[in-house]
């Protein structure tokens, strides 16, 4: 606009010379008479006038391209963005291809996942043990899940309405619903773990150093499932997918086995012994939770694996009219 705007002043007492210069450059008409020449030689002479005002400006501004730059810069200053973007796969560009629309889909569920992760894996140390501004940590970590949520459910929606194969149709019902299960257990820690570390210090209960030895195992194999199912989900490994089933055995175990710990030590001479027997199975019913919704996430990867293992059905269109 400057560039524009100066220039304008710079020419504005030249304006009949710079007309009688640009008729003078232009091709004329003169078999023409009155609105017809006008009509031939003024589209070409509007043409040249154009060319010569910005050739000739940018000639004359050259020589001043700093100065007139740190100019703009004090009247428009850059605002500060942050370090990081926290959406940065999901590209509406690639919408219309939904394979590689997908491959984004899946690198956004593993950051999303890759917080969750961090926050099931920093679970004992901080609900059991933690103090206040852990337990604010660990719940504002559940912003991003939340955030990539809603940027990845809005990002489906979209490719929804794109032209899709019925396997692609049924895939996105899938991502979706391994987006849901990842926020799901991040609200678990965010509402539920948190709550009851926070009840901790408010009643100022000490969990004993024989529970923590029972819970160790249980929380680390809950954590390991998620961050399992999670890798599976984005490197579409099926077979990661089917660890994380096949230990559901193991997981039900180690919650009996806390489970069993728990009832025992209910008799054991502590103060407000029914409290912390409260709280704690609260705990352990919460990670059995949190792994149901990580193997809820390994069954959405063997389902997308067996989708696109299935025969091709010749009957199967696209939505819209195009085929596959």
């Amino acid at each position: 606009m400057l560039f524009k705007v100066v220039g304008v002043g710079l020419w504005f007492f030249f304006i009949s010379q710079f007309a009688e210069f640009v008729r003078f450059l232009s091709p004329q008409v003169a078999h023409l008479e009155g609105s017809a020449r006008l009509a031939a030689e003024t589209p070409r002479q509007i043409a040249n006038a154009h060319t010569l005002f910005n050739v000739i400006n940018t000639m004359l501004f050259i020589g001043f391209t700093t100065p007139f730059a740190k100019l703009v810069q004090r009247l428009v200053p850059d605002t500060k963005e942050p370090e990081t973007s926290l959406i940065t796969f999901l590209n509406p560009g690639l919408l219309e291809t939904p394979d590689l629309a997908f491959d984004l889909v899946r690198m956004e569920l593993g950051r999303q996942g890759k917080q969750v992760i961090h926050m099931v894996q920093n679970l004992q140390a901080t609900v059991v043990s933690g103090q206040r501004e852990d337990l604010d940590r660990l719940k504002q970590m559940d912003n991003d899940v939340d955030a990539l949520h809603g940027a990845l459910v809005t990002y489906l929606g979209r490719l929804s309405e794109e032209p899709l194969s019925r396997q692609q149709s049924e895939q996105i019902h899938d991502y979706m619903a391994a987006a849901n299960y990842i926020e799901n257990i991040g609200d678990i820690v965010e509402t539920n773990l948190v709550a009851v570390g926070q009840e901790r210090l408010n009643q100022n209960i000490q969990i004993s150093e024989s529970t923590q030895e029972v819970f160790r195992p249980f929380t680390e194999k809950v954590a390991w499932s998620v961050k399992q199912s999670i890798e599976a989900l984005v490197g579409s490994d099926r077979s990661l997918a089917e660890e994380v089933e096949n230990a559901k055995e193991e997981i039900n175990a180690l919650a009996d086995r806390a489970e069993r710990h728990l009832a025992l030590r209910l008799t054991a001479e502590e103060p407000e012994r029914l409290a912390v027997f409260r709280l704690e199975s609260e705990m352990v019913e919460y990670l059995k939770r949190v792994y149901y919704f990580a193997k809820r996430i390994a069954k959405v990867t063997i389902e997308i694996d067996t989708a696109y293992n299935r025969p091709f059905d010749d009957n199967t269109s696209r939505i819209g009219g195009a085929r596959k």
